[in-house]
């Protein structure tokens, strides 16, 4: 089996566990709070968790690519870690500071400073996840992540069953949980880290020199993920952000295996590792149609009777928008990697900021009249965007298996559209996809052959091509 595929399992079960638990966290929360906190909850992790990926300046990807390279852990890592540690002190003292200048508007956001302290927190764990994923010891990553969501997952178990639920005590559990992580990272991440001597300051000058252009990318994408929940939550309602978090994190949760796939790109690609690229954006792309339609299928009948109601039928017109995204967004991770691992972080730039662009414009325009579901079209039509943009000089177009997974994903569905039975419908429209994969050789015999028993060349072989080989 080839090493990315074997890879594959470790991140899945590390990343599929880590997802249960998140979503079992966060449906105890969204039935143990009231739409007005949880949206104030949300609101709150969608401002820390964004300004603490800005504030990490890209420094994150850079590393993992560095040391896939072969490149000496510990300095990159001393001089990370320095970094997270002052800029995410600095970050919390001013909020804090801030908060006592503007104390009505934290008063309003309460959740704000107690989950910013939290994420600060978390935000020095990073060096140290960044050292495994770019080590591929992807065992290691899972320890350092997967009791914290233990513990918070446990807690928030605890505060629902015995209806015990208080503001104060919801900080209080992300606080404790991440700084968990925190510590637990930096015991294995330690152990990772090789003996060497430190460098000096101009070496972590250096280093943001060159993560630059990727600091400007990771502005763009951070505000890119998170711009329509800090905009909803601060001009239409707490409700409404509550009902469209709610969505966006079903339509995370589809994209599981995209984020099992991700980690492994870079350090591959970096390394040169000979992968049929063609053969995995094709099967990406199947599996991210058939996530299309199992979503839709199934959203307003399982959705509306687990929430009470709450979360199902009012959004299916969002979740429908979003889930249009799940195939882009796989080709556009593809792409986006093969561009990152050859250096060309100006064209990335460039990309996110006009994506960017379109969002914020789409946001401002949509939202107001339609509500979540002009966010939900604004995010989609900047992901399409971006990866257009992102197809330039690249070889590998899989725009072709775009379209006749959609053409068999709504075939799928339209033929089984006078079933009433959910389920029954969801086995039918499913066969029938996966036959119209086969029919038009989008999913062939030798497919599950190459991932079980293709062998590893060696990692000279391979190398990302583009149309013009600078």
């Amino acid at each position: 089996m080839p090493r990315f595929f074997r890879h594959i399992s470790a991140s899945a079960f590390q990343f599929g566990l880590n997802q249960a638990l998140g979503v079992v966290m966060f449906y105890v929360l969204s039935r143990g709070l009231d739409r007005d906190l949880f949206g104030e909850l949300n609101w709150a992790l969608a401002v820390s968790l964004t300004a603490f990926t800005l504030l990490g300046a890209g420094l994150d990807a850079l590393v993992v690519k560095r040391i896939a390279a072969g490149e000496a852990a510990a300095p990159l890592l001393r001089l990370y870690h320095r970094h997270v540690g002052w800029v995410g002190a600095a970050a919390y003292a001013l909020l804090f500071i801030a908060s006592m200048e503007f104390p009505a508007f934290f008063h309003e956001h309460l959740f704000l400073l107690g989950i910013a302290l939290a994420k600060t927190l978390l935000f020095q764990a990073l060096p140290y996840k960044q050292l495994a994923a770019g080590k591929e010891r992807f065992g290691i990553l899972m320890k350092m992540s997967i009791g914290s969501a233990l513990a918070k997952t446990a807690a928030f178990l605890c505060c629902w069953f015995t209806r015990q639920w208080d503001v104060r005590l919801v900080m209080g559990i992300f606080i404790v949980s991440d700084l968990a992580e925190w510590l637990i990272s930096r015991y294995e991440g330690k152990k990772l880290l090789e003996r060497e001597p430190v460098r000096s300051a101009q070496n972590y000058l250096s280093l943001l020199k060159t993560a630059l252009p990727q600091a400007g990318t990771v502005l763009f994408s951070s505000a890119l993920a998170r711009f329509d929940w800090i905009f909803i939550g601060l001009f239409v309602s707490a409700a409404k952000l509550a009902e469209y978090s709610f969505a966006y994190k079903a339509y995370e949760v589809c994209s599981l295996p995209l984020l099992a796939i991700a980690p492994l790109l870079v350090p591959a690609f970096a390394r040169g590792a000979a992968i049929d690229r063609n053969r995995l954006i094709r099967l990406e792309l199947s599996l991210a149609w058939a996530t299309v339609l199992c979503l839709n299928l199934l959203w307003t009948p399982v959705v509306d009777p687990l929430t009470g109601g709450m979360y199902g039928a009012v959004n299916a017109k969002t979740i429908f928008l979003l889930s249009l995204a799940l195939p882009i967004l796989y080709q556009n991770n593809f792409l986006w990697t093969l561009h990152f691992a050859e250096g060309r972080l100006r064209w990335i730039l460039v990309t996110f900021a006009c994506s960017f662009a379109v969002n914020v414009l789409g946001d401002v325009l949509l939202i107001p009249r339609w509500g979540n579901e002009g966010a939900a079209g604004a995010f989609l039509a900047a992901i399409v965007l971006q990866t257009l943009m992102y197809q330039k000089d690249i070889l590998e177009n899989g725009w072709w298996t775009q379209a006749i997974c959609a053409l068999s994903a709504a075939g799928a569905a339209l033929a089984t559209a006078g079933i009433a039975n959910v389920w029954l419908r969801l086995f039918i429209a499913s066969a029938s996809y996966i036959i119209g994969l086969i029919l038009t050789r989008r999913l062939r015999r030798d497919d599950l052959v190459y991932m079980s028993s293709h062998p590893q060349p060696p990692a000279s072989v391979s190398r990302i091509q583009y149309r013009d080989d600078r």
